[in-house]
């Protein structure tokens, strides 16, 4: 394989960091992607730091249209796919360019495409023994230097590797891993690695972190946050950081004082249609305040960040804003550790690991082990309505709406345009198509409505005022789809295959 030395690495790293403004070609996103790939089979690869500046918020951009059903945006990502896998069959990428795409889309939120995992794997494996093994040394090398020079925050260090290697197979990724767990901050941000998607690299990552510990001392910070995550891993997983932890403890250095930090508000987002919601935490730490925030999602918690060194007004400022953009409501950290619980759940059962960055929303909250809680709709739905009151009803015999502050929460609920445009495109009339959705579609979906109800009924029960009287209406709700009561009789159920219906033939 083509290996890129220290002095090329660095310049390209460079050039991967440089920052631009997007929009000044005012090309779409598919001529910016094209421009690149021609001007690296024109040789020009150390010239594409501009287009890869407009490439990253372009895509971005598209990513967050296409999820949110926009045809024309998901049209242009499969061209760009089909583009890649174009280059990468004809042969015009070397190792460094597939590298340089890979953080390109990696940054822009993501998957890098297998097409290009697997060319580079392939000239990984054509480098023959040892070649490979001394280019990840040297990578690792490189990166371990790049990254500091922009600090030592563990996290945003992880974000950087991350970025730079998602397309690395895990033998190249293991002889970086040894090379950046010799440094303190940069073993620290190899942790991250054991919440990859992938488990041989998660183990690569604990085995290089339980080596560097038996090398030199261990912060006792980076001990206490490998111990954190460990709950939140698949069974595979635990063994080999079990190890870590085990030669950690040996060689811990003595705990540093924390910061007085103070809890002044939390909020809690009710669910969006499609399972997302958000818990924000402010606080006073030392003299500044910072914001605590949380995306939780069906699959489990799905980002995490915390903004520190903040002055008063902005962080009231940022909690005014999540409130006011969303039906929210104020609660306290005992309710907010235990929607944490349920969604590191929902990560284990959906086998998608949470971000690190989890670990720092955990620890800034004070909140110690935070175990996950496997706990079914049905489950959560018995506990919330033991607590509700003695006049509640067996059944919802209603549908008038739940509101909060003023919005009705169930308002934006409806299925994905994306999920149910093949269904429904040959089906004339707007109440055949609310019929074709309550008979073959919204069946299968029961499970995913009964949690939303669930966990929106959590977040009102738990709600500090206590002025939202008709959270049992929505426990109700999701109890009626938990069990086998046909859907035509479930008031919420026909409102939101009308509302699927209204947002398909608006999208035309």
């Amino acid at each position: 394989m083509p290996s890129l030395d220290g002095g090329e690495f660095s310049a390209l790293m460079e050039m991967l960091l440089a920052q631009g403004a997007f929009g000044e070609s005012g090309a779409g996103v598919e001529e910016i992607f094209a421009d690149l790939l021609a001007t690296i089979e024109d040789g020009g690869t150390k010239q594409a730091g501009a287009l890869f500046a407009d490439l990253i918020p372009a895509l971005d951009e598209t990513r967050i249209d296409a999820n949110g059903g926009d045809r024309q945006a998901r049209k242009a990502l499969r061209e760009i796919d089909r583009m890649l896998c174009e280059a990468v069959a004809g042969d015009i990428l070397d190792p460094g360019d597939m590298m340089m795409i890979g953080k390109l889309f990696a940054d822009a939120g993501l998957p890098p495409p297998e097409c290009l995992k697997t060319a580079f794997a392939r000239a990984w494996k054509e480098a023959g023994p040892g070649q490979g093994d001394e280019s990840a040394r040297e990578h690792g090398a490189v990166l371990r230097r790049q990254a500091l020079e922009n600090g030592d925050d563990p996290f945003q260090i992880f974000d950087f590797v991350r970025s730079v290697s998602c397309i690395l197979p895990v033998e190249a990724k293991k002889g970086i891993f040894n090379h950046l767990a010799e440094g303190p901050a940069t073993a620290e941000a190899v942790a991250g690695f054991l919440l990859d998607s992938d488990d041989a690299t998660a183990i690569a990552a604990a085995e290089a972190l339980a080596e560097a510990a038996k090398m030199a001392p261990v912060a006792s910070a980076a001990l206490d946050r490998l111990v954190l995550i460990r709950p939140w891993l698949a069974p595979a997983r635990q063994a080999a950081v079990d190890e870590a932890i085990k030669a950690m403890r040996r060689n811990a250095l003595p705990a540093k004082p924390a910061t007085a930090v103070k809890t002044l508000k939390c909020v809690a987002t009710l669910c969006d249609g499609s399972g997302a919601m958000q818990v924000a935490v402010g606080q006073k730490a030392g003299t500044r305040y910072r914001i605590v925030a949380i995306m939780i999602k069906p699959t489990g918690v799905a980002d995490a960040f915390v903004m520190d060194d903040l002055p008063k007004r902005e962080m009231d400022g940022v909690i005014a804003r999540i409130k006011s953009s969303v039906a929210a409501t104020e609660t306290d950290l005992e309710a907010l550790a235990r929607l944490l619980r349920l969604a590191l759940g929902d990560n284990l059962a959906s086998n998608a690991p949470p971000p690190f960055k989890t670990a720092q929303a955990v620890e800034a909250l004070g909140l110690g082990p935070v175990y996950p809680l496997n706990e079914t709709p049905s489950e959560l739905i018995e506990r919330l309505l033991a607590d509700a009151p003695p006049q509640t009803s067996g059944g919802v015999s209603s549908d008038a709406p739940i509101e909060v502050a003023g919005q009705d929460i169930t308002e934006g609920w409806f299925e994905g345009v994306a999920d149910v445009e093949k269904l429904l495109k040959p089906v004339r009339g707007r109440q055949k198509r609310v019929k074709k959705l309550l008979e073959t579609y919204l069946p299968a979906r029961r499970a995913f409505w009964a949690r939303q109800c669930a966990i929106s009924a959590l977040v009102l029960r738990n709600a500090r005022d206590r002025i939202y009287k008709n959270w049992p209406q929505l426990a109700l709700t999701g109890r009626d789809l938990a069990s086998d009561r046909p859907l035509t009789e479930i008031p919420l159920m026909t409102r939101i295959a009308e509302q699927t219906v209204l947002a398909y033939e608006q999208s035309f």
